[in-house]
């Protein structure tokens, strides 16, 4: 099934090529669903316009009310509500409101934006127009004088109360699968965002064991095991330098980028162009102090008095 216009109505809201900047991907079925609502939602609209609004003006004094409210107004709120949910999910196709709303939903900013965005912008008016249809159903049930008074306008509101319950329904099933849709996005942007790119790995330095360079004795460049796995280095191992002069075991370091594009002991991004890792036949000026004990002495003048 070709959906060439429905791609050509999302593009012009803001969707480029199918993805959004948080790598959203709509497949052929939600594609589908998408248009099927769209369809319900112009016929929904035109059966508004054409009939149902010229029939509430010709009997703008009917006795059709529930309550002492009259249902005209109530139809004519449920277009309102109706309006509101349409305007605010075609936002949510653009890039820049689907990326902000992502970023708000990853509970960053505040119980209260978060809140406010699910009130006015993502799930409210939904559930607005959701509730709204279902109690203009049930409440042109109860009125028992409308349909004696005024049949033609009870008629053309029975059927305009039951079109907009179904309407309903299939946009909750869009705005379900849709949020679905962001969330996973979200969560594929964040991880790819944050993973190396593919050639990361093997543009680290590589590294045989040698004895006079790893081990926990002074003056070793490197410890006798990997910061990841904290196993001893064997002869056998392909060992993996960081820009920053940090030993890993190449798997280790391998899966570790595959979430994460820093060094997994100073985080310091690997991607970028630093300082080159000493070589072998480097050997390290100055050693970082050891960190002292609990209890242990600190030597005088080590740190400055306190005045």
């Amino acid at each position: 099934m070709s959906f060439v216009w429905l791609d050509t109505f999302l593009w012009s809201i803001g969707v480029r090529g199918n993805m959004l900047p948080s790598r959203i991907r709509y497949p052929a079925r939600f594609k589908a669903l998408v248009a099927i609502v769209l369809l319900l939602s112009a016929s929904w609209v035109g059966n508004y316009l054409i009939t149902v609004l010229p029939v509430i003006d010709e009997h703008k004094h009917s006795p059709c009310q529930y309550n002492d409210n009259q249902l005209t107004y109530n139809a004519k709120m449920l277009f309102v509500y109706f309006a509101w949910f349409f305007m605010a999910r075609c936002s949510l196709f653009m890039p820049c409101v689907a990326t902000r709303v992502a970023r708000i939903q990853s509970r960053t900013h505040g119980f209260c934006r978060t809140y406010l965005v699910h009130l006015v912008l993502r799930d409210g008016p939904l559930y607005i127009f959701f509730v709204g249809s279902f109690l203009f159903w049930f409440h042109l049930m109860q009125s028992q004088n409308c349909e004696e008074k005024s049949p033609r306008l009870y008629q053309i509101l029975h059927v305009y109360a039951i079109y907009s319950c179904m309407l309903s329904l299939f946009c909750l099933a869009l705005a379900y699968w849709h949020n679905k849709l962001l969330v996973e996005g979200r969560d594929g942007y964040r991880i790819e965002n944050q993973s190396a790119p593919r050639d990361t790995l093997e543009k680290l330095e590589t590294r045989r064991y040698d004895e006079s360079v790893f081990g926990d004795e002074e003056g070793k460049t490197y410890p006798s095991e990997c910061p990841i796995c904290l196993a001893t280095w064997e002869p056998s191992d392909e060992i993996k330098v960081t820009p920053c002069g940090h030993a890993f075991h190449k798997e280790c370091i391998g899966n570790w980028l595959t979430t994460a594009r820093t060094c997994a002991l100073c985080r310091q991004d690997l991607t970028k162009r630093g300082s080159r890792p000493p070589s072998e036949s480097e050997q390290p000026t100055e050693l970082a102090p050891r960190p002292q004990t609990l209890g242990a002495a600190v030597p005088a003048g080590s740190y400055p008095a306190i005045v």
